[in-house]
């Protein structure tokens, strides 16, 4: 008898174990563009830098009043908008503008909305227009739906 218990008290132990790693995946949703890494919340001259001058600049106002502008990056298939925070140039928003790039997971704009769930999983949340939005610490990675099919693909800031 207490052979049967050693051995189901170990039992539990181990589906205790396996059952704890489950919510702790590291999603570590990132963009590249060649070998370049474009995280929202990161530095965005570097970025810049190694992906040389941009197709299009866009400068505006601040939004937070600062004396820096907001500025708007456009690359081919992509375009990132940063914020100055700090005196430092940050990423907040990075969108994929057409099917020319995919997400490093490989989804592209034009790929179907069953091949995102089959791709991230089945822990998103979906708005009243389907777009389908996967988090991971601060950072959204959301996916516009339209007819079935990925229209629009966001990298955000939380």
């Amino acid at each position: 008898m207490k052979r049967f218990i050693s051995f189901a008290l170990a039992l539990m132990m181990l589906v205790c174990f396996v059952g704890c790693d489950g919510g702790s995946e590291v999603k570590n949703y990132v963009f590249k563009s060649g070998d370049v890494e474009i995280k929202v919340g990161g530095e965005a001259d570097a970025v810049v830098s190694a992906l040389g001058e941009a197709q299009n600049l866009v400068e505006t106002p601040s939004c937070g009043g600062g004396a820096e502008p907001d500025r708007e990056y456009t690359y081919a298939g992509f375009k990132f908008n940063t914020v100055n925070e700090n005196g430092a140039n940050k990423i907040v928003k990075l969108v994929l503008t057409d099917d020319s790039v995919s997400t490093p997971e490989g989804i592209t704009i034009g790929d179907g909305r069953e091949a995102v769930i089959e791709t991230y999983g089945e822990d998103f949340t979906e708005n009243a227009s389907g777009t389908l939005t996967y988090t991971d610490g601060d950072t959204k990675l959301m996916f516009g739906i339209s007819d079935g099919c990925v229209s629009a693909i966001h990298y955000v800031e939380e």
